[in-house]
This record gives C-alpha cells, structure tokens and sequence, in this order.
C-alpha cells in the first residue's frame, strides 16, 4: 500500500476456456469475476466461470495458488458436496466471521453456505 503499486494477483486478459489446476492467479485466466470476499488468513475468493464446470468459487492463497471451494458440479440439490454444487450466477460472496462459512448470494434469489472454508476470526 505504501508504494501505491497496482498489481495483478489472479486472471489474465484472455477467455477462460478450462480450469488448469497447475497454473498459478496471475497465470489462469478468470471471466465473469462478480464477487470478491477475504478471510482473516490473507485468502481471496473470487467468483469465475469455466467453459468446462460452470459457476465457481476459488480460493486464491497468498502465495499465488488457486483451489477450488464451491461449485463446478451437476447437482442443485442442498446438501451435496461443495464441488458437486451447480452454482447459478453469483452476486455476492462473504466470510461469516463467527464460523468461517463462505456465503454465497446466487442470482436465484437464494444465499448458500459452504461452511469449513475458513478459519473463524473470533
């Protein structure tokens, strides 16, 4: 912040096609970036849109490495598996600071929770 430096910790200027789990953010190309959330461990959320797996959120560490927490599956159903989850649109995500869910607004009217992501603050 001091040195009022602009930087790039995750996309590209290109289209993503395919999630390529060996490249790192400022490798991987991100589209439809809607929302973004932080935790208390430095760890970025942010919502992107794979050709290949639909809707997703991803963990973005401070070191650069991408993992995926929610979304990318078939099932609409609550109570899959976060990665088995079909995310609609997203419009908003969170950190729940008491439980360290992942909140997610979805653009079917509804707020889903992923809990275990994070680390609570409190």
């Amino acid at each position: 912040m001091a040195t009022g430096t602009i930087s790039t910790i995750a996309g590209t200027d290109t289209d993503a096609l395919t999630n390529d789990p060996a490249l790192t953010g400022p490798q991987t190309p991100l589209t439809r970036i809607a929302a973004l959330a932080m935790d208390p461990q430095g760890n970025a959320y942010v919502t992107v849109f794979w050709g290949d797996r639909g809707h997703m959120v991803m963990r973005l560490d401070p070191t650069g490495v991408l993992t995926p927490v929610a979304g990318g599956g078939s099932s609409s159903a609550p109570g899959v598996d976060a990665l088995e989850f079909a995310l609609p649109d997203v419009l908003g995500l969170a950190i729940d600071p008491r439980t360290g869910a992942l909140l997610i607004c979805g653009s079917d009217g509804k707020v889903w929770r992923v809990s275990g992501v994070a680390v609570p603050a409190i």
